[in-house]
Protein backbone atom coordinates (compact mmCIF):
# COMPACT_ATOMS: atom_id res chain seq x y z
CA UNK A 1 0.00 0.00 0.00
CA UNK A 2 1.16 3.48 -0.79
CA UNK A 3 1.20 6.20 1.81
CA UNK A 4 -1.01 9.00 0.45
CA UNK A 5 0.64 11.53 2.77
CA UNK A 6 3.98 11.14 1.01
CA UNK A 7 3.58 12.80 -2.35
CA UNK A 8 6.55 13.58 -4.59
CA UNK A 9 7.55 17.21 -4.73
CA UNK A 10 6.08 19.03 -7.74
CA UNK A 11 8.44 19.43 -10.66
CA UNK A 12 9.98 22.90 -10.80
CA UNK A 13 8.96 24.95 -13.81
CA UNK A 14 11.60 24.47 -16.51
CA UNK A 15 13.10 27.76 -17.55
CA UNK A 16 13.66 28.53 -21.25
CA UNK A 17 17.40 28.32 -20.62
CA UNK A 18 17.05 24.80 -19.24
CA UNK A 19 15.17 23.78 -22.37
CA UNK A 20 17.86 25.31 -24.56
CA UNK A 21 20.65 23.58 -22.64
CA UNK A 22 18.91 20.20 -22.74
CA UNK A 23 18.29 20.71 -26.45
CA UNK A 24 21.97 21.44 -26.94
CA UNK A 25 22.85 18.27 -25.03
CA UNK A 26 20.54 16.28 -27.31
CA UNK A 27 22.31 17.73 -30.34
CA UNK A 28 25.69 16.78 -28.88
CA UNK A 29 24.47 13.22 -28.31
CA UNK A 30 23.21 12.98 -31.88
CA UNK A 31 26.48 14.35 -33.21
CA UNK A 32 28.29 11.51 -31.47
CA UNK A 33 25.86 8.88 -32.70
CA UNK A 34 25.24 10.26 -36.19
CA UNK A 35 28.05 12.26 -37.85
CA UNK A 36 25.82 13.21 -40.78
CA UNK A 37 23.51 15.00 -38.35
CA UNK A 38 26.14 17.71 -37.93
CA UNK A 39 25.41 19.08 -41.40
CA UNK A 40 21.66 19.13 -40.83
CA UNK A 41 22.08 20.77 -37.43
CA UNK A 42 24.37 23.45 -38.83
CA UNK A 43 21.74 24.25 -41.44
CA UNK A 44 19.21 24.85 -38.67
CA UNK A 45 21.50 27.09 -36.68
CA UNK A 46 22.64 24.70 -33.95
Amino acid sequence: MRNPARQPAPEPEPSPLDGWVSGLVEVQKRLVNDPTYHYEASQRGF
